[in-house]
């Protein structure tokens, strides 16, 4: 028997280093994935790497705006979420990756028996908090108004384009090439000084159209809700106003 000892202690050895080396990291990101959709973020702070700081704030925020407003973009990425499905992983001695459905991947760290998501390291997470960012960008009224009015200033076509309704952007070509003239004129502190009025945007919000301006003026800027996004709409004057 004290002769079987050390080989009976280093066969049991290199069979517990083979079962840690061996674990796939498949569970711990479906367990990942899983509190994402379910907006867990106790179980989902478990989940990842720690020194993930940067990026596990901004998971963090955008799944406590989908609690605060289960608003038609956080349906919309729930669903998108719910149809991310796990197509294989690999691993080697202490890190993993998983690919997914979406053309995405997820990297993981060896953590004693388990596994972290590597946030900064993941395809996945860039992707998602991009997609997110996109589809959150329409819910304020106000932060719309001032990201037109911005790209107004900036004579930024496409951009302006972008927080249009559709109608209302086959006009900002038009619009632009107008407004070109004035703002060539303006020097750059009064362009400093309207960017600074911008941000106390106000809007008046009636069912899904608001009205919005900086604070003391006019709120001549008109919004729609469309799908629960706002945008930029121009309403054309009918024949009786254009005779007044």
């Amino acid at each position: 028997m004290i002769r079987l000892f050390p080989l009976f202690f280093l066969l049991s050895t290199m069979s517990c280093q083979t079962f840690l080396i061996g674990v796939s990291p498949e569970n711990d990101s479906r367990t990942f994935l899983n509190a994402l959709v379910l907006r867990d973020v106790d179980t989902l702070k478990r989940s990842v790497l720690s020194s993930d700081s940067k990026e596990l704030d901004e998971v963090i925020r955008s799944i406590e705006m989908r609690k605060e407003s289960y608003s038609y973009a956080s349906r919309k990425m729930e669903e998108k979420l719910s149809s991310v499905e796990i197509s294989e992983c690999f691993l080697g001695s202490s890190s993993g990756l998983c690919n997914l459905s979406n053309g995405t991947q997820l990297v993981l760290k060896q953590d004693g028996l388990s596994w972290k998501v590597d946030l900064a390291g993941s395809t996945f997470v860039q992707h998602y908090i991009s997609e997110f960012n996109k589809m959150t960008t329409g819910l304020d009224p106000e932060k719309v108004a001032i990201a037109f009015a911005h790209a107004m200033l900036n004579a930024d076509l496409e951009r302006t384009q972008e927080l249009c309704t559709p109608n209302a952007a086959k006009l900002m070509p038009l619009i632009i090439e107008m407004m070109t003239g004035k703002l060539e004129e303006m020097s750059e502190l009064e362009k400093k000084n309207a960017r600074a009025e911008l941000e106390s945007m106000e809007c008046e919000v009636t069912d899904d159209k608001a009205r919005c301006g900086p604070r003391g003026k006019s709120k001549s800027l008109q919004l729609v809700r469309e799908e629960g996004r706002w945008k930029i709409t121009i309403e054309k004057k009918g024949r009786e106003d254009d005779q007044q």
